[in-house]
């Protein structure tokens, strides 16, 4: 019996495709955030599978990502520089 792909089913392999692509493209969790208008904490609960149902953050995380990989596109990058916070640290991934 073949299983019928639903919205949650949908919005789960999108936020396990975020880490990924994220990473692909040089972004830190912290320049992904401020792209998408979303704390940084928000943004590793996204990754880790922890989001409300009802969620708008998602689908403008999506579309930062899509942004950006279109921007390099049109530049010919295979990726951008890395961001970092203003204090060097590391954003924990």
């Amino acid at each position: 019996m073949s299983r019928t792909t639903t919205t949650s089913d949908t919005v789960r392999i999108a936020v396990d495709s975020i880490r990924e692509r994220r990473a692909a493209l040089g972004l830190s969790r912290i320049a992904l955030a401020a792209l998408s208008s979303c704390s940084v904490t928000y943004l590793q609960n996204v990754e880790g599978g922890v989001i409300p149902t009802n969620s708008d953050v998602v689908p403008r995380i999506l579309k930062a990502l899509i942004d950006v990989e279109k921007n390099n596109a049109a530049m010919g990058s295979r990726g951008v520089a890395k961001t970092s916070d203003a204090g060097g640290g590391h954003d924990g991934d």
